[in-house]
């Protein structure tokens, strides 16, 4: 089988309800369902049931969090690849898969499409072309993969250990950074629009984002898997790094950080 999609859910009826219906729509039917629901009580079990004999696998059971569902969602996938489509996103169109697997192959550890966000007014935004060559910690340090755009190998998530679920909100840029940074798995991106996201949920709360992107950096830093000039120097060439900079505020700030990179290295 080439694809698993996997849909996590807990208390959003009406957004598994839309992206139950964008999946089973699918032209391309060389794929498996997976539906894991966090034991929601908003009745999305009565959901699930309804569209049971579209859907390969479910569950409706207490979890941990969003990865510990998307982890059980992995250790159910049969397929070659995995997408998580989450409860309330949607494919972009019902040839949404056939436009990228039929009549293609693929041996790339990862598959990078591109991906829409609609907000609360129904305002649409759209994730940029991304580059290989663009994939380094530099890149990661203000940024981040569409995940429900990005098809992952099953075999590179085991790999990886699946989702780290002693982060909460991060994990997913965790991933990126041990299979691309750390493990230099491979990749392909590809130049369709796969995925319609609803913006919200705890990953907007950037406070929190940064809280727990700081704890993971500093983790790294404790086992040696990431230095301190490489974290600094990566800083240098992010997005938001070049955008502060612009300012006097900025420059001044990175003035500081010049000399402080001489006692570092």
């Amino acid at each position: 089988m080439t694809l698993s999609i996997i849909t996590i859910n807990f208390n959003n009826k009406e957004g598994l309800k839309k992206t139950i219906r964008s999946v089973v729509n699918q032209i391309y039917d060389n794929f498996e369902y997976i539906v894991i629901d966090g034991a929601s009580t908003d009745g999305s079990v009565n959901v699930i049931e309804e569209n049971k004999d579209k859907i390969t696998y479910y569950v409706s059971e207490p979890d941990k969090g969003i990865y510990d569902a998307m982890n059980k969602g992995i250790k159910q996938a049969k397929g070659e690849y995995c997408l998580f489509l989450n409860s309330g996103d949607c494919f972009i169109n019902d040839n949404t898969l056939a436009d990228i697997f039929n009549g293609r192959t693929y041996t790339k550890d990862l598959l990078i499409g591109r991906q829409k966000y609609v907000d609360s007014n129904g305002k649409i935004t759209k994730s940029p072309y991304l580059r290989t060559t663009e994939m380094d910690m530099s890149f990661f340090i203000s940024s981040t993969l569409p995940h429900q755009a990005t098809f992952i190998k099953k075999e590179l998530l085991l790999q990886c250990g699946m989702y780290n679920t002693n982060y909460r909100i991060v994990s997913d840029w965790i991933f990126w950074i041990e299979a691309i940074v750390k493990q230099k798995c491979s990749v392909k991106t590809l130049p369709e629009y796969v995925s319609l996201m609803e913006i919200g949920g705890v990953s907007n709360d950037m406070s929190k984002c940064h809280k727990e992107m700081e704890l993971y950096l500093s983790d790294c830093l404790k086992d040696g898997s990431l230095k301190w000039a490489d974290i600094f120097i990566c800083a240098k060439q992010s997005r938001n790094y070049v955008i502060a900079t612009r300012n006097k505020i900025g420059i001044f700030i990175q003035n500081i950080l010049v000399k402080f990179n001489k006692h570092i290295r």
